[in-house]
């Protein structure tokens, strides 16, 4: 079995992908104990060994998502559009969840937006959903 290295992630840029061939040759320095081919993608996001977003212009239209409440991956989305529209609902009804509400981009491990719920009925914002929709629109029509 063979790992998928930096070259099968185009959307990533040279240093994310170099960091995804470095992480291949380190985990199978000994031969690969994993049947998960995306075992060095794992590693470097594990590590957070990825730019963040600095030298990768991903393409958001088409990347995955995650919705993250407490710490823990709950829902995941394809499209940034239904992932902010879900992310707005929970927002909206913080009874759905404890401490905090995030939205990941998963191919840079990038938080786009955190919301944070002190227990006594105050959210803290970090980021802005009308910034990322904007964002979305201009991407899309590129």
């Amino acid at each position: 079995m063979e790992f998928l290295l930096g070259r099968d992630y185009p959307n990533l840029c040279d240093t994310c992908r170099a960091a995804i061939d470095t992480a291949a040759l380190l985990l199978g320095e000994e031969g690969p104990d994993t049947d998960n081919i995306e075992a060095p993608i794992d590693f470097v996001y594990d590590h957070s060994l990825y730019c963040g977003g600095r030298s990768c212009q991903p393409s958001h239209i088409g990347d995955w998502y995650f919705i993250r409440l407490d710490g823990e991956d709950v829902e995941g989305y394809g499209n940034l559009r239904k992932a902010i529209e879900r992310v707005e609902h929970m927002r909206n009804h913080p009874h759905l969840w404890n401490l905090s509400l995030q939205l990941v981009d998963d191919s840079t491990g990038e938080m786009l937006y955190t919301v944070r719920n002190d227990g006594k009925g105050t959210l803290t914002e970090y980021g802005s959903l009308d910034e990322l929709r904007k964002q979305f629109a201009k991407e899309k029509a590129q």
